[in-house]
């Protein structure tokens, strides 16, 4: 799989440019990249080829969901606990999901409250519920 390889499902924008509020919403190729190469290393794999080898599957054959879900059935404590549940986000790179947490508990940016809550939702695992209670507790 070398630079960018896989199949797009249909993403077509271009990787690293969103104008505006669009910036904020995640490459969805490079975050499915990004969690194979977790997935990898969670499992004892040097790289991806070998994950893919072990599961006899091609990357684009692997969901994006699928995959988060393999990693979280691998991922230990101390491995969640290192932030390495990412999200990716276009110029800044990969960033921890807890990182995204504390933008929506105390937004720099409050106009963009309800795309870190979508993105907390689609990308790290929360409920709306948790995301909601999480807030109450921090008027307290």
């Amino acid at each position: 799989m070398g630079k960018g390889g896989g199949s797009h499902d249909g993403d077509d924008e271009p990787r690293g440019y969103y104008p505006g509020l669009l910036r904020m919403i995640f490459g969805p190729c490079a975050l499915h990249t990004h969690t194979l190469k977790h997935l990898a290393i969670a499992r004892g794999f040097k790289n991806v080829d070998q994950l893919l080898a072990s599961l006899g599957k091609k990357a684009h054959e692997i969901s994006l969901k699928e995959a988060m879900a393999m990693l979280q059935e691998e991922s230990h404590e101390e491995f969640m606990e290192s932030g390495m549940s990412y999200f990716y986000s276009p110029g800044k790179g990969y960033r921890p999901c807890n990182q995204l947490l504390e933008e929506f508990l105390k937004p720099k940016e409050p106009h963009l409250i309800n795309v870190y809550r979508r993105n907390l939702m689609k990308y790290c695992g929360y409920t709306k519920e948790e995301l909601y209670s999480l807030k109450l507790k921090g008027k307290q």
